[in-house]
């Protein structure tokens, strides 16, 4: 008899914990919508770039079309890449020497401006 009514409760509490699931799969299912789309492009993004590696020819035959096609816009693009790259490095560099406090110095500038951006595109406003 105790027996019988402790399987009983085991067994409701068993059904109210897969109602529970079910439930809760059925929301994961509604939120998990949101990712859709940007789980798509991640996916396309990600086929194509295994494509180029199994096929790296085709990057050199398009660099050849537009040296070709357009010397002076790939002379332009190849200097300002090298310019972004060499400003990339200097930053790095100033980074290094002046240290933490300073990153976190910037890091406190920046701080309430991110926060800004992010209301303005969540249309939440800035804490104060």
């Amino acid at each position: 008899m105790f027996f019988d009514t402790q399987q009983h409760a085991l067994a409701e509490r068993g059904r109210a914990l897969q109602t529970r699931s079910a439930a809760l799969r059925g929301q994961l299912a509604v939120d998990a919508q949101v990712l859709r789309t940007p789980l798509a492009l991640v996916d396309q993004v990600r086929r194509g770039w295994q494509w180029l590696k199994a096929h790296p020819q085709w990057v050199g035959v398009g660099v050849a079309l537009l040296v070709l096609w357009r010397p002076r816009r790939v002379a332009w693009l190849a200097g300002r890449l090298w310019a972004g790259w060499r400003l990339w490095q200097r930053m790095h560099r100033w980074r290094d020497r002046l240290g933490p406090v300073a990153v976190q110095l910037l890091g406190a500038v920046t701080g309430p401006l991110a926060a800004r951006a992010r209301s303005w595109r969540s249309a939440v406003p800035p804490p104060p």
